[in-house]
C-alpha cells in the first residue's frame, strides 16, 4: 500500500487518499461501539407489535403487515408521520438482541453517503472539479458532521430518534442530489429510474418529521425551478407533486390534533421570530474553532474549484440569507406546536444542515472573490500539502484546548475513551444481565439500575415507577406484568 501511495504523483489524489482515510479511521471506534448499544424507551413502543410476530412467526411478510398497522395506529391517535413510523417499527432489535449494532452503522452510512453523492453533484457536475477535489471536501465535511454532532446518542445509537431524524436528513440530501442528477441525464431510460427514486425518496421525506419535512419540500421546490429555468426540463415536478401530497397527508393527520392538545401553540409569526434569535444562538455555539480550522484547510480546494467556467457565483449575499433562512426554518415547526425547538435529536440535523451550509458558502463566497480579482493576483504555486499539513498541525493542537471537553466535542475520541475504560463493556454487560432476568418466569420484575451511563450509548431508561409508560414497554416486549427499577 507504501508503494502505491508514493506512486500517486498528484498531490490532490494524495490528499484525497489521506483524508478518506482519516474519515474510514474515525468512523471505526463508533462502529466498534455500536456492539455495545441497545434499545430503550421508544423502540419498545413502536417495535412491540412486530417484535411479537417476528418472535412468534418468524414471518417476514406478517411483520411487515404489523408495521403498517404501527403506521395506521399512530396516524390517528399521535403523529401523522408515517414513513418514520413505518422504519421506527422496523427497529434492529425486533429481529434480536444481537442486531441492534446496525443502528450506528445505517445511520453513520445515511450521513457519508448522501452527503459524498450530493457533493459530488455539485463539484463535479456543476462546477466541473475534479474527483479528487469532491473526495477531500466530502470526507472533510462528513467527518466534521460526524465528530460534531450534537447529541450523538439521539443521532447515532438510539435508533427511534436516529431513524426518525438523521436517516430522513439523509434521504432529504440523497434526494436534492437526485434532483441534481436528472437535470443532467440524458438518455430517457436513466431519467425514468432517477424519478422513480427521487419519488420513493419524496415519501419517505413527506413522511417524515417536520423540520426535514419542511426544509425538503422547499428545497426541492427550488431545485425544480432551477432546473426548469436552466434546463427545460419538467420532469422533476413529478417526484414535487407527491413530495406535495405525502408532506400534506402528514400535516393533516387526525393524530396531531391528538397530540397538539398536550401542547400550547405559538402563533406563526412568533415561532418565525424566535427560529431566527435561536438559530444565531445556535450558530454562535456551532461555529467553533475546530469548524473554523477546517474552513482554513479547505480553502484552496475551493479555490481551485472556483476556476470554473460553468457557474459565475453571482450574488453571495443572497446564498448567505437563503441559508439562514433555511437553517431557522427546521426550528420553526417545534416552536410553533410545542414552544420549543425540539430535543437533541431534532438540534443533530439541524446542525448537520449548518455544518453543511458553513462549507457550502465559504465555496460560493470564495468563488465569488476569485471572480472579481483574480485578473489582479500574482501567478505563484502554493504546495497544497503543506498547506494541509500546517492546518492539520494547528487542529491537532486545538485538541489539546479545553481538555475536559474534548471527549464532547469529538465523537469518536469519547467512543475510543468509553471503550478503554471498559464503560462501553460494562453497560452492555449489565444490559446483557436484566435481559436474562426479563427472559426468566417472574411475571413482576425488579431490575437494577445500571451502574455505567455512557455518553454515547445511554439515553434513557425505566424508572421505579411500575405505571411510567417506560416500565410498561419493556413489560409488554417480554410479556411481564410489573418491571420496575429498584431504588
Amino acid at each position: 500500500m507504501k508503494k502505491s501511495f508514493t506512486k500517486v504523483k498528484n498531490p490532490y489524489t494524495q490528499i484525497a487518499l489521506v483524508l478518506l482515510f482519516l474519515l474510514v479511521v474515525a468512523i471505526i471506534p463508533l462502529v466498534i461501539i455500536g456492539f455495545y448499544a441497545h434499545p430503550c424507551a421508544d423502540d419498545y413502543t413502536y417495535g412491540y407489535y412486530t417484535h411479537g410476530f417476528w418472535s412468534m412467526t418468524k414471518s417476514l411478510s406478517q411483520t411487515l403487515h404489523w408495521a403498517f398497522y404501527q403506521v395506521k395506529s399512530t396516524y390517528d391517535t399521535w403523529q401523522g408521520t408515517f414513513s418514520s413510523v413505518f422504519l421506527m417499527s422496523l427497529s434492529p432489535a425486533i429481529w434480536g438482541e444481537g442486531y441492534y449494532f446496525l443502528t450506528p452503522v445505517i445511520m453513520l452510512t445515511m450521513i457519508v453517503a448522501p452527503h459524498f453523492y450530493l457533493l459530488k453533484k455539485i463539484i463535479v457536475g456543476l462546477l466541473n472539479g475534479t474527483k479528487s477535489i469532491w473526495i477531500i471536501i466530502s470526507s472533510m465535511v462528513c467527518f466534521i458532521m460526524i465528530e460534531t454532532m450534537f447529541v450523538p446518542v439521539e443521532g447515532l445509537f438510539w435508533y427511534n430518534g436516529a431513524i426518525h431524524y438523521v436517516f430522513m436528513h439523509g434521504c432529504m440530501i440523497m434526494l436534492f442530489g437526485i434532483l441534481l442528477n436528472i437535470m443532467d441525464a440524458n438518455k430517457r431510460p436513466k431519467k425514468i429510474v432517477l424519478c422513480l427514486f427521487a419519488c420513493l425518496f419524496a415519501v419517505l421525506c413527506g413522511g417524515s418529521n417536520y423540520p426535514t419535512a419542511l426544509l425538503g419540500i422547499l428545497g426541492a421546490a427550488f431545485l425544480v425551478i432551477f432546473m426548469i429555468w436552466k434546463r427545460r426540463r419538467i420532469c422533476g415536478v413529478i417526484p414535487l407533486v407527491v413530495y406535495a401530497i405525502s408532506f400534506y397527508m402528514n400535516v393533516t393527520a387526525y393524530g396531531n390534533l391528538i397530540r397538539q392538545s398536550n401542547f400550547e401553540k405559538n402563533s406563526p409569526l412568533r415561532a418565525i421570530l424566535d427560529s431566527f434569535i435561536e438559530m444565531i444562538g445556535h450558530s454562535k455555539n456551532w461555529m467553533t474553532l475546530q469548524i473554523i480550522l477546517f474552513m482554513l484547510l479547505l480553502i484552496p480546494f475551493f479555490w481551485k474549484v472556483a476556476n470554473t467556467d460553468k457557474f459565475n457565483f453571482r450574488f453571495p449575499a443572497v446564498v448567505t440569507v437563503l441559508s439562514i433562512c433555511s437553517n431557522a426554518c427546521m426550528l420553526t415547526p417545534g416552536l410553533y406546536a410545542m414552544g420549543i425547538s425540539g430535543a437533541g435529536r431534532t438540534l443533530n440535523i439541524v446542525k448537520l444542515w449548518f455544518v453543511l451550509l458553513v462549507f457550502v458558502n465559504e465555496a460560493y463566497w470564495l468563488g465569488y472573490i476569485k471572480k472579481k480579482i483574480s485578473t489582479k493576483l500574482p501567478a505563484r504555486k502554493i504546495d497544497v500539502r503543506i498547506w494541509v499539513g500546517a492546518i492539520f498541525l494547528l487542529i491537532f493542537v486545538s485538541f489539546f484546548v479545553n481538555v475536559e471537553r474534548r471527549g464532547y466535542d469529538y465523537s469518536s475520541y469519547s467512543a475510543y475513551v468509553s471503550l478503554r475504560a471498559g464503560e462501553a463493556q460494562q453497560y452492555h454487560r449489565e444490559y446483557m444481565d436484566r435481559v436474562e432476568t426479563l427472559t426468566g418466569e417472574e411475571s413482576v420484575v425488579e431490575l437494577k439500575p445500571f451502574s455505567v451511563k455512557p455518553y454515547l450509548l445511554y439515553f434513557d431508561d425505566i424508572t421505579t415507577n411500575i405505571y411510567d409508560w417506560r416500565n410498561a414497554a419493556v413489560a409488554r416486549w417480554y410479556g411481564k406484568e410489573q418491571v420496575y427499577l429498584s431504588e
